[in-house]
């Protein structure tokens, strides 16, 4: 008897439990957007200059889900989430998970793959689960439908993309031979040749002359505008007349204009005024090449100084936009120039002979060699660790 009583017992409390366990409300589902998130690394900081703090790097993006559809990309950076700044990816990804199934969110973005500098809005709507599972999920999606990665190593520093794998030394940089006359160098390719040179003025061509960087500085008169300067040296330049683009204040004390003429020439100027000295960097290219000749150009007429007076570093420039002597504390103007190099990932490099290289952060791979983290050159077998920074 005392068998049968525990027997019916235990059969009471079971279906209790299945009562229970039926009639319990389902944990609602929560909302996919098909999205993963890593910390901001220096290199995308570097690349999102309009950024000021925080930030998410978008790690993958999975086929097919709401940010897919989206047209959200890996390797965007993440701003802001319905307007509010995203302080980390583990902000973001929380902000994710709590969102409800077809609810809408609007990401503010920062392209840093293709180089824009100034952020876009997409707008996703979540989905309730993921649209396809793998077979071993039979009964609910895997739990975390948004996640930060953690512990990438150094070399994701230098990479375009946080989903790459350290491959080596594999990088094979520009060489950048010394481009020089009088007071003034640069670093150029090299069929590039001088094509003027004079008393703080330089003036720098390829051989088919087509593209041009130009680097003057000038005592301005009383009543000239910089503005007004660099259009009348625009016309004398190129000959024809210039039409710009809205002047834009640049980080650092710089202005930057877009410009271009009725003879297919497009490019920028950028300047800057210490007391009555104006600088200017001028980048003048083909219009229907400017995508890929005018980073170029630019890196050219960035790296273009001439002798005068120097300054302290300023801690806002990197190491792979500034000189040698900047580094060591005596900066020219090309120095605080140079941070305009974010807007096209570009960087200078320079091995231990003095030889300088450009080096394109969507390319070139930020290797874990034998001397650590950084960019590397193969030299008869052998890998060697480059500087940051340029020697001219």
């Amino acid at each position: 008897m005392a068998r049968m009583g525990t027997a019916l017992i235990l059969a009471v409390v079971c279906a209790a439990g299945f009562v229970a366990w039926i009639s319990w409300p389902k944990p609602k589902p929560r909302a996919y957007a098909g999205l993963e998130f890593a910390a901001m690394t220096p290199a995308a900081t570097a690349r999102t200059p309009m950024l000021e703090q925080g930030g998410a790097l978008i790690q993958n993006v999975d086929k097919d889900s709401p940010a897919a559809r989206a047209g959200i990309l890996t390797g965007e950076v993440v701003a802001a989430l319905d307007g509010k700044p995203v302080a980390s990816a583990a902000g973001a990804a929380r902000k994710l998970r709590d969102a409800a199934p077809g609810s809408r969110m609007t990401l503010t973005l920062y392209n840093i793959i293709r180089g824009d500098i100034r952020p876009h809005q997409k707008t996703l709507v979540f989905d309730a689960a993921p649209p396809t599972l793998p077979k071993k999920y039979t009964v609910l999606p895997p739990r975390l439908l948004a996640k930060k990665q953690f512990g990438q190593g150094a070399w994701v520093a230098g990479s375009a993309y946080a989903r790459r794998i350290s491959h080596g030394a594999s990088v094979r940089p520009m060489a950048l031979p010394l481009l020089a006359q009088g007071q003034c160098s640069a670093v150029a390719p090299d069929e590039w040749q001088v094509v003027e040179s004079g008393a703080r003025l330089f003036h720098a061509a390829s051989a088919e002359g087509d593209m041009h960087a130009v680097f003057k500085q000038v005592e301005l008169n009383p009543g000239t505008t910089p503005a007004g300067f660099v259009a009348s040296l625009l016309h004398d330049i190129f000959r024809a007349p210039v039409t710009a683009a809205q002047p834009q204040a640049r980080p650092l004390g710089f202005t930057a204009i877009s410009f271009g003429n009725d003879k297919d020439v497009t490019g920028l100027a950028l300047w800057r005024m210490d007391g009555k000295l104006l600088s200017v960097w001028i980048a003048a290219v083909p219009a229907s090449e400017a995508g890929s000749a005018l980073p170029l150009t630019s890196a050219v007429m960035l790296s273009m100084s001439c002798s005068g007076p120097t300054f302290p570093r300023d801690p806002a420039l990197l190491p792979a936009r500034i000189s040698a002597r900047c580094a060591d504390g005596k900066c020219g103007p090309s120095d605080f120039a140079a941070s305009y190099l974010s807007r096209f990932r570009l960087g200078y490099v320079h091995a231990a002979n003095g030889d300088v290289f450009l080096v394109n952060t969507r390319q070139d791979f930020w290797a874990n060699g034998d001397a650590g983290p950084g960019y590397y050159r193969q030299i008869g077998g052998m890998a060697e660790k480059l500087t940051p920074g340029r020697t001219n």
